[in-house]
């Protein structure tokens, strides 16, 4: 292919020589393509020079005064004004999207149909690796002719143009350092390139811009997807749930394959966990747990269809040529299209910001459902492990997930909000840029939902060990007081059963009553039995008497049992030893990577007093919600948390032997860098 880069580059010079007109060399460009411009060379280099047009603001933009003049004051004044109103005034795109784009548009143009010569790609490979990306703006393309504006500031890197920024980003540097383009190439060890014809059109006509941040959209959505699986296992163990929903006799009546694979992956997950319950036929609750995790396949499932179209279409479309006219090397013959329409990209990043709303709406109701003791199975209101009437802290976090819901409804709406453009000659165009710009603030946005409801599950897997401990360390202790009353008081023999009766109804009081104190939770629960105890006792003026004995020694045991049970697993809980794989893989690191703690009043009281402060062998101290729900924010966009959760994903599909419609922890460019690196 690069060899037919260099054929492609001669094609290009034998057309000057001719009579031939096409388009990009002998015309002008897109509403203009009807003038004919004398200077081949010229038109090239200016068609990069007009596209430099985007709005630069920050610590990115050029106000030396050597360059600007008495416009630097000026400059710096407006950008100082913006800031006091609180703007963001940085307006260019990170390095990685710059960095994602570059490399696209050394794989388009190493396809060897776009008449460029082999030292442009070979300068533009010399750049990625040296970690030289020119400073680029974030808004100001339609994406139709491709991304004009965004690319003509490679083609002015490689230019080495004294005008434009460019980060610098070396082993050993702590952050980014702004140089001028041409510090850039001197620190690359390489000159700068004088385009040529058709070379200028050849950088800046294609769909690299949209393309590389689609790709690195598409590679975290892969990654969202695995974690909303593990957050549904997880929500499954922390509400005592059925594995039911995720039989595979329900996928097998109705295969499609994203849910088939999401009940796999769920149940797989679930497979080693000691919470999951199968519903009682004869019990007063639910016969079925709620639609947020019973129906998660149903729901997660067309998700994974739709991204893994997404990524088909963002995998194909880094891997082409989208530049025009493109040159075919065996006839030589130019052919004018339209592969710049980035619209493929626009339908996979629109349907992938819709995923992150659906995946948001089924988060948000576990979440929430979690924090509701009506919809909870038995946690603490506001999943709070003091007395509920003296601690709100979960509060707020309801609160945080419902604007941030609410935030990515506003945003999944389609990108079909086209201009007309240039005249009229752009007048359909695809809008990609801007609707994957938008996806990454959606999986922004999702992510932070996720850290509030994984600080959320972490607390309330620890609740639900608690009461489970609670209920194993008082029930002995419980049928221990009753038989003893039984014995004295009952005439009949099957004292044990009606002492499992008993201890199951106390056990659903106490489920029902989450949200009052403790002791009041024992008084009412104890309380409510004592009409059965009277029922078949002697009702002699000694039996009321042990009956109230009774009452109270119970209401005493349970209170005092309850205290030291979560005084010791506060101290110590052992959560991990009754999740399954996915769940466990997910506590273990919030406990201990990022140390976020199962905690109470005790704990954060005194942390938004004491900044720097560490409180025992914590390994990390966090003051506030706030911070721990960071922290986990902080471990999901670095990929640290994936990481672990992908290894899980590795290990479940080998153990069970399931199939998955998304591919595992794939980096949709890796091919394509590899080929071009070659």
């Amino acid at each position: 292919m690069l060899k037919s880069a260099e054929q492609s580059a001669e094609i290009v010079h034998g057309t000057l020589q001719g009579k031939k007109v096409i388009y990009g060399i002998q015309t002008g460009f897109g509403a203009n393509a009807d003038t004919r411009p004398s200077d081949h060379v010229a038109i090239s280099r200016g068609l990069i020079r007009a596209l430099h047009y985007g709005v630069l603001t920050g610590p990115a933009s050029n106000q030396d005064e050597r360059l600007l003049g008495d416009t630097a004051s000026l400059s710096s004044v407006l950008h100082e004004s913006a800031a006091s109103l609180g703007h963001n005034t940085d307006t260019y795109m990170p390095e990685v999207w710059v960095k994602a784009m570059m490399l696209i548009r050394a794989i388009n143009l190493s396809q060897g149909v776009s008449g460029v010569r082999l030292h442009i790609i070979e300068n533009l490979m010399i750049l990625i690796n040296k970690n030289l990306t020119p400073v680029v703006p974030l808004r100001g393309s339609i994406s139709a002719s491709g991304d004009l504006s965004p690319l003509s500031y490679i083609g002015g890197l490689l230019q080495g143009k004294p005008i434009l920024k460019v980060t610098s980003r070396s082993i050993g540097n702590d952050g980014t350092v702004f140089i001028t383009a041409d510090q850039a190439l001197k620190s690359a060890g390489i000159s700068s390139i004088d385009i040529g014809p058709k070379e200028g059109l050849a950088i800046v006509n294609g769909t690299a811009a949209s393309a590389g941040v689609a790709s690195l959209a598409i590679h975290e959505m892969l990654s969202v997807c695995l974690l909303a699986q593990v957050l549904t296992a997880a929500t499954v163990e922390a509400i005592s749930g059925s594995t039911e929903g995720f039989s595979s006799f329900l996928s097998d009546i109705r295969p499609h394959p994203g849910q088939t694979e999401c009940a796999a992956n769920i149940l797989a997950f679930l497979a080693k966990s000691k919470l999951v319950t199968e519903f009682d036929d004869a019990s007063e609750s639910l016969r079925q747990d709620r639609y947020s995790t019973r129906t998660s396949p149903q729901w997660i499932g067309p998700v994974l269809e739709d991204i893994m179209l997404a990524y088909n279409q963002v995998s194909v479309e880094i891997d082409s040529v989208t530049d025009n006219p493109v040159i075919d090397p065996k006839t030589g013959r130019f052919i004018h299209g339209g592969n710049f329409q980035a619209r493929s990209i626009t339908s996979a990043m629109d349907k992938t910001r819709l995923a992150c709303h659906t995946l948001g709406q089924m988060l948000f109701a576990q979440c929430t459902e979690l924090i509701n003791p009506h919809t909870s199975v038995g946690l603490p209101p506001n999943l709070v492990v003091d007395e509920p009437n003296e601690s709100y802290m979960w509060k707020g976090t309801d609160i945080m997930i419902a604007a941030l819901q609410a935030e990515l409804g506003y945003l999944s709406s389609p990108t079909t909000h086209v201009q007309f453009a240039e005249q009229g000659n752009q007048a359909i165009n695809s809008l990609a840029l801007i609707s994957a710009r938008y996806t990454m603030t959606a999986l922004d946005i999702l992510s932070q939902m996720m850290a509030a409801h994984i600080v959320a599950i972490c607390q309330a897997l620890d609740l639900r060990i608690l009461q489970i401990k609670f209920f194993n360390n008082f029930e002995l202790k419980f049928k221990g007081l009753t038989n003893k009353l039984l014995e004295s008081e009952y005439d009949q023999t099957d004292k044990e059963s009606v002492s499992l009766t008993l201890w199951k109804a106390f056990v659903r009081q106490t489920q029902s009553t989450s949200q009052i104190p403790s002791r009041q939770r024992f008084e009412k629960a104890v309380g409510s039995l004592l009409q059965s105890v009277i029922a078949f006792s002697r009702k002699s003026e000694q039996s009321l008497t042990t009956i109230l004995e009774w009452n109270s020694d119970c209401i005493e045991e349970a209170t005092s049992t309850y205290q030291k049970v979560r005084s010791d697993h506060l101290r110590q809980p052992n959560t991990d030893e009754f999740l399954g794989d996915s769940s466990k893989a997910l506590y273990n690191f919030v406990r201990n990577r990022t140390g976020v703690p199962f905690f109470g009043e005790a704990y954060i009281v005194p942390a938004e007093w004491q900044v720097g402060k560490a409180q025992g062998a914590e390994p990390h101290y966090h003051h506030s919600m706030g911070e721990m729900i960071t922290a986990v924010y902080g471990a999901i966009r670095s990929g640290a948390l994936y990481a672990v959760l992908a290894d899980v994903l590795k290990e479940t599909a080998q153990s069970h032997s399931t199939t998955t419609v998304l591919p595992i922890n794939s980096d949709p460019s890796a091919e394509g860098a590899e080929r071009v690196t070659k």
